[in-house]
């Protein structure tokens, strides 16, 4: 059976690499393990629903006033 998590992220898609936008909205979303391994992977596990097709850990971003966040970045197949 699939665990599933909780996690806080920014709203809205955007691409760390293209910028991130000034204003950004703090939301959860769900988090899915499939195969409870731990670790988030594409293929099978998903992020509020959406299957993840590619991951990018260590992602830096800065957003509002020069603050900045280190985290992971999840594209879905949905394109998010």
């Amino acid at each position: 059976m699939a665990k599933t998590y909780t996690a806080q992220t920014f709203d809205n898609n955007f691409d760390p690499a293209n910028g991130t936008p000034v204003n950004v909205t703090v939301i959860t979303v769900t988090l899915t393990d499939d195969n409870e391994d731990g670790i988030l992977s594409p293929g099978s596990d998903m992020v509020n629903g959406e299957t993840i097709s590619s991951v990018y850990n260590g992602d830096t971003i800065t957003y509002g006033n020069g603050k900045f966040v280190t985290g992971v970045t999840f594209y879905t197949s949905s394109g998010g």
